[in-house]
């Protein structure tokens, strides 16, 4: 057997590596960045965007989660491009893999239970836009009483 030796210290921080790469991160909100963005097929032949992301956890640590967009989940395809600048994009009804590849935003996180034998695991709930700030007075906000 070929192997490459390592130190004591290398073996143990890849030991934590590991962990920290199967520990859940707690459900909130979590600022991302898109590493990697593919275009592909879903098992039922739907077009999708296969994401990877880089989530900064509380800890500032780097974990990766994979997502996936699918005009079938309108609502993730919507709130990722209000979330990450691309919205005129979704009102033209075309986004590209090229298009999300550098993206940042806030990324909602949720845990799915695992069942099977499969462990709990991390995924993407939704994804936070920005607030937009208006000068425009809101409805039915006034000092009258109804």
């Amino acid at each position: 057997m070929k192997f490459t030796a390592k130190t004591e210290k290398q073996i143990l921080e890849d030991k934590l590596n590991h962990e920290l790469k199967y520990t859940l991160i707690p459900d909130g909100i979590y600022p991302f960045r898109v590493e990697e963005a593919l275009d592909r097929y879903s098992q039922a032949g739907n077009e999708m965007i296969e994401l990877q992301l880089t989530v900064l956890d509380h800890e500032k640590k780097q974990r990766v989660l994979t997502d996936y967009l699918l005009e079938i989940m309108d609502f993730k395809l919507y709130r990722f491009c209000a979330a990450t600048g691309l919205l005129a994009s979704y009102e033209s009804g075309t986004l590209t893999d090229i298009q999300c590849v550098g993206k940042t935003g806030k990324v909602e996180i949720g845990t799915q239970k695992g069942k099977d034998g499969y462990k709990d695991k991390n995924i993407v709930k939704d994804y936070v836009a920005a607030p937009v700030e208006s000068n425009v007075a809101e409805p039915f906000k006034d000092d009258i009483p109804f």
